[in-house]
């Protein structure tokens, strides 16, 4: 008796949901569209402003349900966004699909009690149609209230069926945009990478020289147009060749891999890491005096001393070159830092020498080999 009471005085909770087995499935639908809390859209608003006007109700609304609530897309008549779900008259709707009329909700078994019923905004009359997402789920519904009873003519309920229709092309429309929007990101995510790997040496993952020519040309024309510096060090790898000839073109391919780690982490953000070709790499410098780039070159020349290599120490031959000396132009810029670096050989290699006017008479700074 006890018992009976206490159910008396605490009733369940008013609810009309009453979920299908594929619900999991239709929310997942609704959520690829990716409309949930999205602005107004007119091609949406317009619906509901048709919808009301052609069944002369003053309550419209294009509703989205998803696990806890039912959302408004758009809505004529009311200034809310939404409504708990257990209270949503369209649980009654999206099991269906034609449209649902409610003439008067007091005397509706599932709706007497609602809320929306029985306190403000009092509705009596409901109308709605299924709203289905591109692949058949049921989504919600587009519906109109009144705050009497009521009934649609035919030609209502005609009008009503085809807007619904109207909803439904237009979420196919959204779905074919995120499609398409997404296909567009991965071509060019694609592209990005396919670029990225036209610019880049396969082997050491520093740039490569197609990508050296566009950057060069760029930071030159930046250059004379700005009145900055530019510097480039062009090195190569002494004696390369008997290492490959004694340890194999595999030791060889793991020391041209390890230099290029290094003169990745020695150079700075700004600075291109290129190899040429072979045992041959450059350091781009862009905004960088002569001194400067004598001071990269020094602590690559020391990284190179310090660091431990697998088969024989590594030494390298650095030929500089700066903007002035080359007059601008970008292969005379190569060529001057290419002669400076074969002028580093010919001294004893493992130093730097720095490009002048005058051929032969270079500034060469002596091995720094420890």
């Amino acid at each position: 008796m006890q018992a009976q009471e206490h159910n008396q005085s605490n009733p369940a909770p008013y609810s009309l949901i009453n979920l299908a087995p594929d619900e999991d499935q239709r929310l997942a639908a609704l959520f690829r569209l990716e409309i949930l809390d999205t602005p107004p859209e007119p091609e949406f608003d317009e619906l509901v402003q048709f919808a009301a006007a052609l069944c002369h109700a003053p309550v419209s609304l294009i509703t989205l349900v998803d696990e806890k609530r039912q959302w408004f897309k758009a809505s004529f008549g009311v200034n809310v966004h939404g409504t708990a779900r257990e209270v949503a008259f369209c649980n009654i709707t999206i099991p269906q699909r034609d449209v649902v009329e409610i003439p008067d909700a007091t005397l509706h078994p599932r709706l007497a009690d609602n809320p929306d019923v029985t306190g403000p905004p009092h509705y009596r009359f409901y109308a709605g149609q299924t709203i289905l997402s591109p692949d058949g789920y049921p989504l919600g519904s587009l519906c109109v209230l009144d705050f009497v009873p009521r009934k649609l003519s035919e030609a209502q309920t005609q009008a009503l069926r085809i807007l619904g229709q109207q909803v439904n092309a237009r979420l196919q429309l959204r779905a074919q945009r995120i499609q398409l929007a997404r296909a567009n990101a991965d071509l060019a995510a694609a592209n990005q990478q396919l670029a990225q790997l036209a610019a880049t040496d396969p082997l050491t993952g520093a740039a490569n020289r197609r990508a050296f020519r566009d950057r060069l040309a760029a930071d030159l024309s930046q250059a004379r147009r700005k009145g900055y510096p530019l510097s480039l060090l062009l090195l190569d790898i002494d004696n390369f060749k008997q290492r490959n000839d004694c340890f194999g073109h595999e030791e060889g391919d793991l020391c041209l891999k390890q230099f290029a780690s290094l003169l990745q982490r020695t150079a700075r953000t700004a600075d291109l890491v290129v190899r040429l070709g072979g045992e041959e790499f450059v350091v781009l410098l862009p905004e960088t005096s002569e001194p400067q780039a004598l001071q990269l070159g020094q602590r690559i020349l020391d990284a190179v001393h310090a660091e431990t290599w697998r088969c024989l120490p590594v030494t390298v031959s650095i030929g500089i070159a700066s903007l002035a000396a080359s007059r601008s132009d970008p292969d005379r810029l190569l060529q001057c830092a290419d002669h400076a670096m074969y002028c580093a050989k010919r001294s004893g290699k493992d130093r730097m020498v720095i490009y002048t006017d005058q051929l032969g008479m270079q500034s060469q700074l002596g091995s720094t080999s420890s």
